[in-house]
């Protein structure tokens, strides 16, 4: 999303919000080949 923040350091923390987080690589073809995950927080 426009304004979202890049992690790049490879040593990047995030707080987490409950329920269901999205994560991809912006790198072009990348997210279509698979590099993604999604994190489900209980």
């Amino acid at each position: 999303p426009a304004g979202a923040q890049v992690l790049r350091t490879g040593n990047d923390e995030i707080e987490l919000a409950s329920g269901a987080n999205y994560f991809i690589c912006i790198v072009p073809g990348h997210c279509q080949t698979g590099m993604k995950i999604f994190i489900n927080v209980a």
